[in-house]
């Protein structure tokens, strides 16, 4: 038989199918060491440059942790932030140029530093501005002019108060001087007494809280509403009782203060409108109809009595009509006051008293915002005020108010 170049050898099946399996094992082996050299290279890439991903981890792990106390005084220190506008004072032309001011100015402005000392001294004449002296005890060393003093004296002024001694003087040097006020505890010298009185029962009940003093008294209600009925309602019983409030024509008011502060009237029924800009001397009592909803106003209301040293009383109805915060910030107030405190109140849950840590941290008590001290600047009820009416302002009817033309 002759050799054959193109010969091969027979391989039985069982042994090819043997063969291929060890070639593709090994093809396998080389595609696993493959991709463990790959993965292998990723791993050093991702440690070399890590992604986003963990890069935010890594940072999240950095971060100090923030106590949930310590989280609570900085939401309250960014909205306090946010709430002061420090722009309001500037220009149009340093808000577009960015410019800010990181010290206080403390030279007048140029055109009052170009005036001659002549000028100065002319403007003085003409607007009778005496200025000198440190401490100035009456209004007739201030060196007023003679028809101010008559003026003072027709109305009973004599002695400054303490502002009025430091105001006066500034403001005749031709100055501006900001006033700053905290809500605190109210009055010291007032006796604050609550009641729980249902809303059906307080005009009845108020006849009875009129015994409690001699005139004058002051009933403060929230609307004009309530101190036309009540009015009504006393003028009925026979009491002499006057009543002022924004809806009243300007004859009606004046004629309802000069006889209240002349003594011809005991009782005067007013809104708000009589908590801050009038002034009423001796007054033996005042009535809260209904308790503000800001404790602010509230200290303004019961500030009418008590004064120059005299001891007054405050009555104030409550019931279920009242918000929990309003009632938390009466019940800190009495608190402060050293005032007793009715068990309508003690029984609140207090969440104030588990907030004395952040108090104690922070160095405010109480809201930041208002000053009640039965709530913090969260839950401040002046803010959520302010925001629905600026939220309700903001929304315009553009298609008018209905009827022919939005005449309705």
């Amino acid at each position: 038989m002759e050799d054959d170049d193109d010969y091969v050898e027979y391989v039985p099946v069982a042994k090819r199918r043997t063969m291929e399996e060890q070639k593709i094992l090994q093809r396998k082996g080389k595609v696993v060491e493959l991709e463990e050299e790959a993965s292998a290279e990723k791993e050093k890439l991702a440690e070399s440059k890590p992604s986003l991903l963990v890069q935010a981890t890594q940072l999240k792990k950095d971060v100090p942790e923030v106590s949930a106390t310590e989280q609570i005084i900085l939401q309250e220190k960014e909205m306090m932030e946010h709430l002061s506008d420090k722009k309001t004072l500037m220009s149009v032309r340093e808000l577009a140029k960015g410019i800010t001011y990181t010290e206080p100015l403390l030279t007048p402005p140029l055109h009052v530093r170009k005036m001659s000392r002549k000028q100065m001294d002319l403007i003085r004449k003409q607007w009778h501005i005496i200025v000198s002296g440190e401490e100035i005890p009456n209004f007739k060393d201030m060196k007023f002019p003679k028809a101010v003093l008559d003026k003072l004296k027709e109305k009973g002024i004599v002695q400054p108060t303490p502002i009025q001694v430091q105001g006066l003087p500034v403001i005749l040097s031709g100055r501006d001087m900001i006033g700053i006020a905290f809500t605190g505890a109210a009055n010291l010298d007032v006796i604050q007494e609550v009641e729980y009185v249902k809303q059906e029962a307080k005009i009845v009940y108020l006849l009875e809280c009129l015994q409690k003093t001699s005139p004058p008294v002051l009933i403060f209600c929230e609307n004009k509403a309530d101190v036309d009925d009540i009015h009504e309602y006393l003028l009925l019983k026979g009491v002499e009782a006057v009543a002022i409030h924004g809806g009243k024509d300007q004859e009606d008011r004046e004629y309802a203060i000069s006889s209240f502060k002349a003594g011809k009237k005991d009782v005067l029924v007013a809104t708000d409108v009589a908590s801050k800009g009038l002034d009423f001397p001796d007054i033996h009592h005042v009535i809260n109809y209904d308790m503000p909803a800001e404790i602010e106003n509230y200290v303004h209301r019961i500030g009418r009595t008590g004064r120059c040293g005299k001891t007054g009383i405050a009555t104030t109805f409550i019931n279920k009509n009242q918000s929990e915060t309003t009632l938390l910030d009466l019940k800190h107030l009495l608190q402060e006051a050293k005032q007793r405190i009715p068990p309508v109140l003690a029984e609140l849950n207090d969440p104030m008293e588990e907030a004395e840590t952040i108090a104690n941290a922070s160095g405010v008590k109480g809201c930041a915002y208002c000053g009640g001290l039965g709530h913090r600047i969260r839950d401040c009820p002046k803010l959520k005020h302010q925001k629905s009416v600026a939220i309700s302002n903001s929304r315009k009817d553009y298609f008018g108010s209905g009827g022919y033309r939005g005449e309705i």
